[in-house]
């Protein structure tokens, strides 16, 4: 069972929880967005396994049965309403999203970062193939959440309402992750001392 701390508390009056899911962003086949990252350096990552669904990793169990862990990072990015090649349409209209990925495209996309920092410039991001999300990344000269303060507090304020909801993976207790896994329950003694009565004897033979 794991500890207290692979748990949050909350009560009945808690206002984060349910309400409108946020959408995931996710690139079309042949299409070009522009994405726009108003929380840039305040990324969520976990270390996550693979099994039928996301897994976040508790070092122990799911690390024997499932292998290394692998990084997976989510980031709340601003999606703008555009044509298929990524110019952006009038009346200007926004959605707030989830963009969650995978160690190597944070690589990518830290590269893109070390020239244009994110916080600055939107990103038009091609979808080169839409099974395993290759993509293409060009920056653009600004970022359009920046350009007007009241637009730019907007969607401050929206972005850090969606980065309390990011879903990396779920959260499995040993016995949880037993069954997920279709294992046997746990023995409450894990293993049983070899030693035979008659070598116990011997042992303490001669002890008063």
């Amino acid at each position: 069972m794991a500890g207290d701390e692979y748990y949050d508390e909350i009560g009945f009056d808690n206002d984060d929880i349910g309400g409108d899911s946020i959408d995931r962003w996710k690139g079309r086949k042949g299409y070009t967005d522009r994405l726009g990252f108003p929380l840039a350096t305040r990324l969520k990552v976990s270390d996550v396994h693979y099994k039928d669904k996301y897994i976040l990793c508790n070092k122990g169990l799911c690390c024997q049965k499932l292998g290394p862990p692998q990084k997976r990072i989510g980031a709340v990015v601003v999606q703008y309403a555009t044509d298929k090649k990524g110019k952006l349409e009038s009346p200007f209209r926004y959605t707030v999203k989830h963009w969650v990925f995978s160690g190597k495209k944070y690589e990518d996309l830290r590269g893109v970062n070390e020239e244009w920092p994110l916080g600055e410039h939107d990103l038009k991001i091609t979808c080169i193939e839409e099974q395993y999300q290759q993509l293409k990344y060009v920056a653009t000269k600004e970022a359009v959440w920046r350009q007007k303060p009241e637009l730019m507090e907007r969607i401050q304020a929206e972005a850090e309402a969606a980065l309390k909801t990011i879903y990396l993976g779920s959260k499995l207790d040993n016995d949880a992750l037993r069954e997920h896994l279709g294992l046997d329950s746990e023995s409450p003694v894990d293993d049983v001392d070899p030693t035979s009565d008659q070598e116990l004897d011997d042992i303490l033979e001669g002890i008063d």
